[in-house]
Order: C-alpha cells, then sequence, then structure tokens
C-alpha cells in the first residue's frame, strides 16, 4: 500500500474500534523496529487468526508504522502489536503506549466485505480488505498523537481520528481509492446498526453510515475530479457534497496548524496528488 496508510477507533482511555469478541495473544512470533516505534506480531492460534494475520503481514504494518515515525517526531517508544482474537478492536491503550491490532478484526473485515460482495474476486477482497487495515492504523496513530502531543480535540475525538486518517491516505498516488474502500467496509459494516440501538446513539464513535459518509466527503472536497467522480455517482446528496470542498480545507487548516510543529523537517503538506 503506497505511502502513509493506518487506523480505525480507540483513543484516550483504551477506547477501540467497536466491536466486540474474544481475545487473547499467544507468543511473539516476530517483532521489527524502526525509529520510536516497534511492531510485534503473534503466533496465530486458530484459523480464524492465521487469516488474519496474512492480511496484516501482507499490508505490512511495520512499513507504514516506518513511515509514520519518519514523519512525525515521536517522543517516546510506541509499540503496534498484532495479537489474536477480537477484543473489541484496534485501539490505541496510552497506559503502555501501545496501539494493539487483532488478527480476527482483520480477519472480520475480509468475511464483512465478502458476504457482502459475494461476486467479488480474492483480489478485489484483498483490495478491499488492505485498505481498510491501513486506514484503521492511520486511525489509531492519531489517537495515539493527540495523546502524545495532548492535541486539543473539538468534537469526538473518534470523528477526529477518522478525519486524519483519511487525509493521510490521500496523500498516496492511490489513496482516494484506499479510503474510499475504507468507507465502503464501513457502509458495508452498518448492518449491525440496523437500527440503530440507544447504545449505537450513545457509543464515542459516530454511526457507520455516518463515518462513511463523512470519509467520502473529504475525498470529494480534495480535488475537482475526485468531487466531480463522486458526485456524478451520485454517492452523497446533492445538498451535502456540495459543502465537501469548504469541509476539507477546513479539516486540513485545523489538522497543520496542530501537526505542523511534530513534523520531521519540511513543511506537513496534505496537498492531494494531481490527476
Amino acid at each position: 500500500m503506497a505511502a502513509l496508510g493506518l487506523a480505525a477507533c480507540g483513543g484516550g482511555d483504551d477506547s477501540n474500534t467497536g466491536a466486540s469478541g474474544a481475545s487473547g495473544t499467544s507468543g511473539e512470533q516476530g517483532a521489527t523496529a524502526a525509529g520510536n516505534i516497534k511492531t510485534t506480531y503473534a503466533k496465530p492460534r486458530s484459523k480464524s487468526d492465521a487469516v488474519g494475520a496474512e492480511f496484516i503481514k501482507a499490508v505490512d504494518i511495520g512499513n507504514l508504522s516506518n513511515i509514520l515515525a519518519t514523519t512525525f517526531e515521536i517522543p517516546k517508544p510506541i509499540t503496534v502489536r498484532a495479537v489474536n482474537g477480537i477484543d473489541g478492536g484496534p485501539h490505541w491503550d496510552p497506559s503502555n503506549d501501545a496501539i494493539t491490532f487483532q488478527y480476527g478484526f482483520a480477519a472480520l473485515i475480509y468475511d464483512t466485505r465478502r458476504q457482502v460482495n459475494p461476486d467479488w474476486s480474492q483480489h478485489m477482497l484483498g483490495y478491499a480488505t488492505g485498505a481498510t487495515l491501513g486506514f484503521i492504523l492511520e486511525h489509531e496513530f492519531t489517537h495515539a498523537l493527540i495523546d502524545i502531543y495532548h492535541l486539543p480535540v473539538l468534537g469526538k475525538e473518534e470523528d477526529a481520528a477518522d478525519t486524519l486518517a483519511t487525509l493521510l491516505l490521500l496523500k498516496s498516488p492511490e489513496g482516494d481509492k484506499l479510503a474510499l474502500s475504507a468507507a465502503e467496509f464501513w457502509a458495508d459494516f452498518s448492518g449491525r446498526q440496523d437500527p440503530p440501538q440507544v447504545a449505537d446513539y450513545a457509543d464515542e464513535h459516530s454511526l457507520d453510515l455516518q463515518r462513511a459518509y463523512s470519509i467520502i466527503c473529504d475525498i470529494a472536497g480534495s480535488s475537482q475530479a475526485r468531487y466531480d467522480e463522486i458526485n456524478q455517482a451520485g454517492i452523497l446528496p446533492k445538498g451535502d457534497i456540495q459543502s465537501c470542498p469548504a469541509q476539507y480545507q477546513q479539516d486540513v487548516k485545523s489538522f497543520t496548524q496542530v501537526l505542523q510543529p511534530h513534523v520531521k523537517g519540511g513543511e506537513l503538506n496534505f496537498q492531494a496528488p494531481s490527476g
């Protein structure tokens, strides 16, 4: 996956992506380190874990972490842990400065896309799963940055994490496709909230469909070509898509202002590639 790719849910007090399930880790299988970020992998202990491990290793979260580590000044060691089970989903834990990424959640992403899109090839399913994993890694890294840098957050931290994950993905040559694929996962996953329950409205995360449309709006606002493509596809209501360029510019301005002091040399440029 090209350029900066990461993220799902989790924040200041060890919150998570919003899916529940069994947890557990086994012995560390391997580890890679880059800058102040170390990535570790547990040995898969079930068929589902093995499937998820294949996707996480194919996306190469260690390399994605390296890109982030070389972009931002990381003042203390961070560990990205790939573990067994699901245990609520990926999350940032400030108590041990670790991003935990479960094999079981990676498998859940794959199963969700496969069930909703039964006609897709394995290649399409693999691409969609990888794109979502990259988005989630960047999302969790945003939680880490908010915590480490004590960044101000006006509104839901989960929404802020989705926004920065989208902006970072859009920096890559195929970022719009990667971010759109991640948005499609949240749309597919929204079946669990049909209809939403009280707990869904009270959750720290926005509803899955709201997350999907917010990501798509930033994609549409990032360039005229992307705006025209999404507008022609009718993905967003006409009245809503018209506000997307302003939303994107505001998001870029806000994150540039708070993150620029923490960038390793040069300017933090969210400018999307041309074309």
